[in-house]
């Protein structure tokens, strides 16, 4: 879950607010992310950040975002595996890549060579 802390650091959003440049993405979507320990922070922590939100405790990220944004429980073993590593995997030629995530997402890969 790590992904939400990255998506709302607002370097990524320079040199406009991070407020100005999403706002168009949470009037028409939603954001769900799939809890993973990531070995920086503990899910506590992550779930924390989202808490945060949600009382307008976070510079620039208007509150009522948090309505928009849903966390998924999945097993450890289909999360185990960040998709920088499946990229970097492809990069580097692992044809192991396939089976660390879903067949759906595997083949969209393989037909618009992504990373390749």
């Amino acid at each position: 879950m790590l992904l939400v802390l990255e998506f709302f650091n607002p370097v990524y959003y320079k040199p406009s607010s991070l407020s100005d440049s999403l706002a168009s993405f949470f009037k028409d979507s939603d954001l769900f992310i799939l809890e993973r320990e990531d070995g920086k922070l503990t899910l506590k922590e992550q779930n924390e950040y989202i808490t945060k939100i949600g009382a307008g405790e976070l510079d620039q990220v208007p509150k009522e975002w948090a309505k928009n944004i849903f966390v998924g429980r999945s097993s450890h073993d289909t999360v185990a595996i960040s998709s920088s590593e499946i990229r970097k995997m492809i990069v580097d030629g692992d044809d192991g890549w396939e089976d660390k995530t879903f067949a759906g997402v595997a083949e969209y890969i393989r037909k618009e060579k992504c990373y390749l």
